[in-house]
């Protein structure tokens, strides 16, 4: 036994090198010495998003490093392919199951590395994943001094494959989103913190008085003994008569007319009006259990 053991430590050392060696070997040299050693690919149809997620790419890696990755529509060397690319159709990568803001990296062979997502939105997350995976980078809090940028004289990613499907699907911190360019909603933005249904206010857009102010006042509220008709299409300190007769019908239009104008929209919001302004009717307050 006291013989054995040596050997089989030895063997372990010795495979455990032969491991390193070749995980070193596939691994694609981005940035050697503060020089830069790969193209980011972009197609020349990609969206404006795709473009500028790529720009983000080159300048965060330049930020860290010193190298500025050169963006082109092709590479005869190493490469990043941000979104659809020859690359990624060429080694069959398949978005068709993936979430609109899920997305892949993958190191194809040892000159390609692809970022790809289920929409323009899950490759501009893949790119951020991408900083926060290989470069370390990390947005903490609002504003530059929230941004932690690690120094490296030399970069390089593994020929792995990640695939990133978000748990909720829709992801907000008010009074952030993702849209705006604030300090706060870029934050967001990095973090991936973006609403995929706006659930807020909106029964007076059910419900607009331009539409039925005069035809169907009774879909707006007694207040106070006296009834209220909006001022306006934006006036919001009222909310619907829900006991008025033909109110759930003229909804169901509306949204179906919403709909029909909009066939990529995946929802409709119920949220009520930012207001207290309920209907005081004998109708209404006889329905309410208090």
């Amino acid at each position: 036994m006291k013989r054995a053991y040596p050997k089989v430590l030895l063997s372990l050392i010795f495979f455990l090198s032969i491991l390193s060696v070749t995980q070193n070997a596939r691994a694609m040299l981005i940035v050697q010495n503060g020089a830069p050693k790969a193209t980011i690919v972009v197609a020349d149809d990609a969206s404006a998003q795709v473009k500028q997620a790529a720009q983000t790419l080159q300048q965060y890696v330049e930020q860290s490093s010193g190298a500025k990755l050169p963006i082109a529509s092709s590479a005869t060397g190493a490469s990043i392919e941000v979104g659809q690319s020859v690359a990624a159709k060429k080694a069959g990568v398949d978005t068709s199951k993936l979430d609109q803001d899920g997305f892949v990296l993958q190191g194809v062979g040892a000159n390609n590395f692809i970022i790809i997502g289920g929409s323009d939105w899950g490759t501009e997350f893949g790119v951020y994943d991408f900083l926060e995976r290989y470069v370390g980078v990390r947005w903490l809090i609002p504003g530059d001094t929230g941004i932690d940028v690690p120094s490296h004289s030399s970069i390089d990613i593994p020929a792995t494959k990640v695939v990133q499907q978000p748990t909720y699907l829709s992801r907000q911190l008010s009074p952030f989103g993702s849209d705006g360019d604030t300090p706060g909603r870029r934050w967001a933005r990095f973090n991936r913190a973006k609403s995929n249904i706006v659930f807020s206010h909106n029964l007076l857009n059910i419900f607009p008085v331009s539409k039925f102010g005069k035809t169907h006042p009774e879909f707006y509220p007694m207040i106070n003994g006296k009834r209220y008709i909006p001022t306006s299409d934006k006036d919001y300190g009222w909310e619907p008569n829900l006991s008025a007769p033909g109110i759930v019908d003229a909804a169901v239009q509306q949204i179906d007319e919403y709909f029909q104008k909009h066939p990529d929209a995946t929802y409709y919001s119920l949220g009520m009006n930012d207001s207290q302004n309920w209907d005081q009717s004998p109708e209404s307050l006889a329905r309410r259990s208090g």
